[in-house]
C-alpha cells in the first residue's frame, strides 16, 4: 500500500496515467486523512488487469488537485511499502446480500450498501498478502447463509465469486448462520 503526504488542505488524488494502457487496469484512491493538518494522507492502490501491482510509480504520475489548482509534483511525497512475510491467516469474509443492502447510501441510485460491502470485501483481498497457508472463504447470508467459496488462496477466483454475489430477497436471521456454522444456539454477534 502506497501513502501520499502532502502539507497542505484536503485534496483530492486523480491519476494521470501515462499512455492508453492503463485504462484496463485498476487504481483507487482512499479518503484521505487529514488527522495532522496541514499534513494530508491519501492511501492508494494501482494494479494492473490481473491484481498485481503496478510497479514504478512516482509522484510525477499523478496529479493532486486542491479547490481547482493543481498542486506541483515536487510537493508530494510518496512512500512505498510491500509487506513479504507476516503471520499466516484464515479469514472468513461474512457478507450481507439482504435486501435492506439495496439501501442507498450515497448521491447516485447505484451507490448501495451492498456495493460498498462488496467493494470494501474485494479492497480487502486485493491487498491481503497471501503468505505461506493463508486462505479465505466467503460466505453470505439473506434468509439463507451461503458459502459462495470455500477456503482458498487464489485471490482472482475469490474477488470473482464477489463480483458474481446479488442480492437476496429476505432478511437476516441469527439462527439459520448459527445453524450453518454449525453452532446451534450457541451463535455469537462477533461474526461480522
Amino acid at each position: 500500500m502506497i501513502l501520499f503526504i502532502r502539507s497542505l488542505a484536503l485534496c483530492m488524488v486523480i491519476f494521470s496515467a501515462i499512455g492508453v494502457s492503463f485504462a484496463q487496469n485498476r487504481f483507487n484512491a482512499y479518503t484521505p486523512d487529514a488527522e495532522k493538518f496541514p499534513k494530508v494522507r491519501s492511501f492508494y492502490e494501482a494494479a494492473d488487469i490481473n491484481n498485481v501491482p503496478i510497479p514504478g510509480l512516482s509522484a510525477g504520475d499523478f496529479k493532486v488537485v486542491e479547490n481547482g489548482i493543481t498542486i506541483p509534483a515536487s510537493d508530494i511525497t510518496q512512500k512505498c511499502s510491500t509487506i513479504v512475510d507476516g503471520p499466516e491467516l484464515s479469514v472468513v469474509l461474512v457478507i450481507d446480500k439482504s435486501a435492506s443492502m439495496s439501501e442507498q447510501v450515497g448521491s447516485r441510485p447505484e451507490e448501495t450498501r451492498f456495493r460498498f460491502v462488496k467493494q470494501a470485501s474485494k479492497l480487502f483481498l486485493s491487498l491481503l498478502n497471501f503468505i505461506g497457508r493463508t486462505k479465505v472463504a466467503v460466505v453470505s447470508f439473506d434468509g439463507q447463509a451461503y458459502l459462495e467459496h470455500d477456503w482458498s488462496n487464489n485471490r482472482n477466483s475469490l474477488l470473482k465469486s464477489i463480483d458474481s454475489m446479488i442480492l437476496g430477497s429476505a432478511t437476516y436471521s441469527s439462527a439459520i448462520i448459527a445453524q450453518t456454522m454449525g453452532r446451534n444456539n450457541t451463535y455469537q454477534r462477533s461474526i461480522c
